[in-house]
């Protein structure tokens, strides 16, 4: 019994010297990691980075690719077809409002 005693308290010694060494390690990586705040913050100027040049993106394929298919109406409608076909936008992700159920009368 006295042997698990002095093994329990020489990895509880480890631990403690081996927490020690890693301390520094810890306080180094949470100062890279900074604030919840900040990391809301880049994410938001993200998305609106995105969106941005989602409507640029857009605005090009309207503007030059979409004028630039009507050379080849004729000499290649197949090509065109598929063309305007890949254009449409299928709005998939829309959500319906939720229907309320009615109320139904209590029976006398």
């Amino acid at each position: 019994m006295r042997e698990g005693r002095t093994s329990a308290r020489r990895f509880k010694s480890a631990d403690f010297r081996e927490s020690r060494s890693l301390d520094g390690f810890f306080t180094a990586y949470g100062s890279t990691l900074g604030t919840p705040r900040a990391a809301i913050a880049t994410r938001v100027a993200t998305t609106e980075a995105i969106a941005a040049e989602i409507d640029r993106a857009i605005d090009n394929l309207k503007m030059i690719i979409d004028r630039l298919i009507v050379q080849f109406e004729s000499s290649h409608p197949a090509f065109t077809a598929a063309y305007a076909a890949a254009r449409k936008i299928v709005n998939a992700g829309n959500r319906h409002a939720a229907t309320t159920a009615a109320a139904v009368p209590p029976q006398a």
